[in-house]
């Protein structure tokens, strides 16, 4: 069911309102990065981006995150100029390894905003645990000890788009 779910949202953000042919631009992207928890992470995603006349730049994307504690994978907004871009990204992240403040095998729902400048990637986010680490009622994970409810996210390093 989630490789349907991965395939619809690809399908919806690399074709905006606009059909391929009119797309400004679509863009792939790849970078390496410090991340909590993973530690290190890779990334690749592709975007959709639309320049406007006055630079401004505006566009989806989609993020697949695999790192040594955790990977995550993503969709959102991007905005802004050559230089630099704001995002808004949604997402899971799932955990495996010996993430920091966690166990293993829990699943958190993830919003973070990134600022990108050149190559240099800064983010920090939140995640509200949905799945794993401990039993739950009526759909509700109950808090279990050494299992994060709540986790802080965040992002250092470089990532290159082209």
């Amino acid at each position: 069911m989630l490789v349907r779910l991965l395939a619809a949202l690809l399908c919806c953000f690399t074709v905006s309102r606009k059909s391929a042919a009119q797309l400004d631009s679509l863009r792939y992207g790849w970078g390496i990065h410090g991340a909590y928890p993973e530690y290190v992470a890779a990334s690749f995603g592709v975007s959709t981006v639309h320049t406007y006349a006055n630079g401004e730049q505006r566009g989806f994307f989609m993020l697949a995150e695999p790192g040594l504690n955790g990977g995550r994978i993503s969709i959102g907004q991007l905005r802004g100029f050559t230089n630099g871009t704001w995002s808004t990204h949604l997402g899971l992240l799932h955990t495996w390894g010996t993430p920091p403040g966690t166990i293993a095998g829990v699943t958190y729902f993830n919003t973070e905003q990134r600022l990108t400048v050149q190559w240099l990637q800064v983010g920090l986010g939140f995640g509200v645990r949905v799945a794993g680490g401990a039993s739950s009622v009526a759909g509700f994970a109950l808090p279990q000890r050494d299992v994060a409810s709540f986790i802080i996210t965040g992002v250092f390093g470089a990532h290159f788009a082209f």
